[in-house]
């Protein structure tokens, strides 16, 4: 296997195992409120993924580092992949689904202004 390879497929396999693993090992840890409560929303390692491959895109589009990539892309994916399968299965109101869909639009179109206005600053000051 190539080092690049190896890079990606380690933090591939860390990302994907450390929740399954951490939940088998501490249950516990999973019923302490956390940010979901503290803050009232509804955090999950998924977006956390998500935003570890939004910041190895965002390295990758100013020409960064490959290791640096391969490492935030693999553990990213890996927290994001986590989930796929989970997913199909949660049972969720779609009616629900969409008032939130609607209710978050203007929070969504600046989220994805802020990431599209910080990669031309970084672009210009590189």
């Amino acid at each position: 296997m190539s080092d690049t390879s190896s890079i990606f497929v380690t933090y591939f396999i860390c990302g994907f195992l450390f929740y399954r693993l951490l939940l088998a090992i501490a249950p516990q840890l999973f019923r302490v409120p956390g940010i979901r409560t503290f803050y009232g929303i509804g955090w999950h390692h998924w977006h956390t993924g998500i935003l570890l491959i939004l910041a190895g895109a965002i390295v990758l589009v100013l020409d960064g580092d490959r290791n640096i990539i391969l490492r935030l892309l693999g553990l990213g994916l890996g927290l994001t992949l986590d989930v796929f399968i989970p997913f199909f299965y949660i049972k969720t109101e779609r009616e629900e689904q969409l008032r939130e869909y609607r209710r978050s639009l203007v929070p969504t179109l600046v989220f994805a202004g802020v990431i599209v206005l910080g990669v031309l600053l970084l672009s210009f000051i590189r």
